[in-house]
């Protein structure tokens, strides 16, 4: 977008001349819209003698710029600002669906996730200090075994939705009327 300085009139990205005075934006504009310099009598690419008056613009793309950077800046500041709150809440409902389907409470839960990932970072600090490739391969292994249970649990979830939370199209039976 683009300020007209002349008549203050916001003009879209796309336009060669100003929406309310009719001047050239950015310089001087002839018949077939060609731009040249405010200065210029006749048109640098046509040779038209026939040019509009110039009127100094201003883009406005850094004002939209700097408002979405500010916007998202703003964003991050509450989540950085609010982070044990946004953690806890994640982690309370996290905790409570699989303390839900085992039948068990969400601390018995939390405590076995974290006794895993203490095993798990355990196991990957240890796979550094094996000769050879041997350590590579466990890694590489740990891996493989990390992508599966990611995708296990982003399939167990989705079923979940599909069961117990998404809506469920109610059936119509037979010679009934809608």
């Amino acid at each position: 977008m683009y300020l007209c300085l002349r008549c203050f009139y916001v003009s879209p990205r796309e336009s060669a001349l100003c929406g309310r005075c009719g001047r050239g934006l950015g310089g001087r504009r002839c018949p077939k819209l060609h731009k040249s310099p405010p200065s210029a009598l006749v048109c640098t690419r046509c040779g038209s003698p026939d040019l509009t008056q110039a009127a100094p613009c201003l883009p406005l793309t850094w004002l939209a710029q700097s408002l979405a950077a500010g916007l998202v800046m703003l964003g991050l500041r509450f989540l950085i600002g609010h982070f044990p709150l946004v953690f806890c809440a994640t982690c309370r409902a996290s905790a409570a669906i699989p303390a839900w389907l085992f039948q068990t409470t969400p601390m018995v839960v939390w405590n076995t996730c974290l006794r895993l990932v203490t095993w798990l970072a355990l196991l990957w600090t240890f796979s550094h200090f094996l000769p050879g490739e041997s350590g590579q391969k466990l890694r590489s292994a740990m891996g493989w075994a990390l992508k599966g249970l990611w995708r296990l649990g982003s399939r167990v979830t989705s079923w979940l939705w599909r069961t117990l939370i998404a809506p469920r199209p109610v059936k119509k039976e037979q010679g009934q009327k809608p």
